[in-house]
């Protein structure tokens, strides 16, 4: 394929990823619904003003005194922060940035993935994408310590994906583990992550698809990274306290996001099955656009 005939799809490709991560930040710039927003603004002034992290409830009345492992410290003393300097509108848009960020950097991850694969670029694939990721995640996007895992989770597949060329930038990931760790307790994800690539590294080595320096290197980045987990305060308390609610029916049952699809409000089955319908036509789109194209085209 010639320079110019390829610099198009490659423009509409990039095109096609700010656009994605454009709409889905703003499509979540909303008023504050979250029941938890103030109660974490709270707690992030709690640290600030005792240089310390709480042990034990200090806010309830029932529960006053009582155990509390507290797991998002850093989130917190973050979203105070940013309350301070630029109010409840800065805090809302600075999250919702960071779905557009985590957008942007997935995309641009499939991109090179795909590229590389396919030997062109395929803007629709990336349309399709982006149209099911903001199906599935957009409602879960408020100022929250949860919302920040998805730009953690993009960074550290991107990383994991940019290190196939270059191995040694694997070792970036346990660092962001740690630093994952103290913003929200979902940080196992990201080690299981290392784990499973690691795995996939070792098939590829089996093929003679990866080299055994890169199988020893992903391994040992995948055992880094589980002591990074206790890189944190309490490490202990860290990683028991992302099953707390999984331990109770009762809490569990109160969360919309825990229960199937179906049985959420309206709005987003219906955006979810749109972004279906779309990445089905788009993805069939694009892969009969590569089956007229010319072999040389696809090599």
């Amino acid at each position: 394929m010639s320079a110019a005939s390829n610099r198009a799809p490659g423009r509409l490709a990039a095109l096609a990823i700010a656009a994605a991560a454009a709409t889905g930040a703003a499509i979540r710039v909303n008023p504050i619904f979250d029941p938890d927003y103030h109660w974490h603004l709270a707690t992030g002034a709690l640290v600030f003003r005792t240089r310390s992290v709480p042990r034990v409830d200090v806010f309830s009345h029932t529960f006053a005194g009582a155990p509390w492992r507290f797991v998002d410290w850093l989130a917190d003393l973050g979203m105070f922060g940013l309350h301070r300097l630029a109010g409840d509108a800065g805090v809302v848009v600075a999250f919702a940035a960071s779905f557009g960020l985590a957008l942007a950097i997935s995309l641009g991850s499939a991109r090179r993935v795909v590229r590389a694969h396919a030997g062109v670029e395929r803007p629709l694939m990336l349309v399709a994408t982006a149209a099911l990721l903001v199906a599935a995640v957009a409602f879960r996007v408020s100022p929250r310590p949860q919302t920040l895992t998805f730009p953690l989770l993009a960074i550290e597949l991107a990383i994991l994906e940019a290190g196939r060329a270059r191995p040694r930038r694997w070792l970036a990931a346990p660092p962001l583990v740690a630093l994952w760790q103290n913003v929200h307790s979902s940080a196992l994800v990201g080690w299981l992550v290392l784990v499973g690539f690691a795995l996939g590294v070792t098939i590829d080595a089996a093929r003679a698809k990866a080299t055994p320096h890169a199988r020893r290197l992903a391994w040992i980045v995948a055992a880094l990274g589980a002591p990074a987990l206790l890189l944190a305060v309490r490490p202990i308390e860290r990683l028991l306290a992302g099953f707390d609610h999984l331990g109770d029916p009762r809490v569990a049952s109160a969360f919309d996001e825990w229960s199937p699809l179906w049985r959420l409000s309206g709005f987003y089955p219906a955006v979810a099955v749109v972004g279906v319908m779309v990445a089905i036509v788009a993805a069939s789109l694009a892969t009969r656009a590569g089956r007229r194209a010319p072999a040389a085209d696809r090599l």
